[in-house]
């Protein structure tokens, strides 16, 4: 009589099985583990900033003015630089903080807001950085925050609560410079909201935004070219109305070697294109090699 032996082992669809369950457990220690290392690379940024800015407010104190450089004493975590920025005032200081393992770190200590801040300072950098050489601006992430840094007149209003920008008629709104490092291109935009056509004949019935952006050196003052030979440039565009339009980049420029720091801006609708009740939230500010 033929005797059967019982095969031992796995079938192929075991294996499958065994094959999926165990990625989807490595993607969750992934997971799990990079958001422990943004929490650390977080909190070893704000301890470096406050330690920093404890010691240059100390100087402050002895000396009656403010380092121009970061002090050769202050000592940073692995992977956290800091450089002080130019705050226009003689009277304040701003400690920008950035990680070079994760370029979504970019914090500051700006004694003008009241300390620990979410997002860089609004001046160019200056001096020395301590722990390294500061990481070039990030590419496919916005470098921008809300419009409360803005500088905004003719009328333009921003709103804290609903943090949403309203120009109006001669409504004008700037930027901070943002240092960019000489990127290919600079898209910029924001979320747009209107009922209002475009007084712009070529965009109605749509309603209509008017932005433009400007090109700096080093210095964050001197104008520069851009790789298409303007030190500035304009850009309107159409969008529907009645609601809101998420994360507009129509607007688009070429960067350049020469452009180190940007800033842009949107006009109202004297300015032929935006809507009369035009309302912005979130600009964006993303550039690309």
């Amino acid at each position: 009589m033929r005797q059967h032996t019982k095969q031992l082992g796995f079938t192929i669809v075991e294996l499958l099985i065994v094959i999926v369950v165990i990625g989807i457990l490595a993607t969750i220690s992934i997971v799990a583990y990079s958001g422990i290392s943004k929490r650390a690379n977080v909190a070893a940024a704000v301890s470096d900033l406050h330690n920093a800015a404890t010691l240059v407010e100390t100087k402050y104190v002895e000396t009656g003015q403010y380092a121009v450089t970061m002090p050769p004493e202050i000592k940073t975590s692995a992977n956290i630089v800091l450089q002080l920025a130019n705050t226009g005032n003689n009277n304040s200081m701003c400690i920008n903080a950035y990680s070079t393992k994760d370029p979504s770190i970019r914090m500051s200590w700006d004694t003008n807001r009241g300390g620990l801040q979410t997002m860089l300072c609004d001046g160019v950098t200056i001096g020395s950085p301590s722990g390294g050489a500061v990481p070039a601006a990030p590419r496919n992430q916005n470098l921008v925050a809300d419009f409360s840094r803005w500088t905004l007149s003719g009328g333009a209003t921003y709103d804290s609560t609903t943090k949403e920008l309203t120009l109006g008629a001669n409504g004008y709104a700037r930027s901070p410079i943002s240092r960019v490092d000489s990127p290919y291109y600079i898209s910029i935009g924001a979320d747009l909201y209107a009922v209002n056509s475009s007084p712009y004949s070529g965009f109605t019935p749509q309603a209509g935004y008017h932005t433009g952006i400007n090109y700096f050196a080093s210095d964050g003052v001197t104008p520069v070219m851009n790789s298409a030979n303007y030190t500035s440039n304009g850009c309107a565009r159409p969008f529907p109305t009645g609601t809101w339009k998420v994360g507009d980049q129509q607007c688009g420029y070429f960067g350049g070697p020469n452009v180190i720091y940007s800033s842009f801006t949107f006009t109202g609708s004297s300015g032929t294109y935006a809507s009369s009740d035009l309302k912005l939230s979130k600009p964006l500010m993303i550039v690309t090699d």
